[in-house]
């Protein structure tokens, strides 16, 4: 839907009242997107806190995630690029997760993506069903 409204607006003359309502319309589907992707954040993490009592978090680097994929892929456009590393908004999720744990007064921690499996060894005695990893 957002490609086909693009394509219809880049087809349209720069300048005419036709591109602006096209233009408008590619901006409304944006937000829709937007608006999706943080209705599916905060539901998702609505979830993981009433469910868990202590949640781990990586400390992602998602701005390095983005540069060294460009140093190993380069610029060309592959179905992997980095703007969908950004577009999954995991910052915004980690936010809505800290801020609803500290509300309901569960324990959020941030750790390392290295060696985190042996950092998390104290939390384990809590029960394996009080954790939950960012990914298997």
């Amino acid at each position: 839907m957002l490609g086909a409204a693009q394509c219809c607006l880049e087809k349209v003359a720069k300048g005419t009242p036709e591109r602006v309502k096209r233009k408008a319309i590619v901006s409304r589907i944006h937000v829709r997107i937007a608006n999706k992707r943080s209705d599916f954040a905060h539901k998702l993490s609505r979830q993981l806190v009433n469910t868990y009592g202590i949640i781990a978090l990586e400390d992602l680097n998602i701005i390095g995630m983005m540069a060294e994929h460009k140093v190993i892929f380069g610029n060309k456009f592959n179905k992997s690029h980095p703007e969908g590393t950004r577009d999954v908004a995991w910052h915004q999720f980690a936010q809505f997760i800290v801020y609803k744990a500290a509300d309901a007064g569960r324990r959020c921690v941030q750790v390392d993506p290295r060696n985190h499996q042996q950092k998390m060894l104290p939390l384990s005695c809590v029960g394996a069903q009080s954790i939950v990893w960012p990914y298997p």
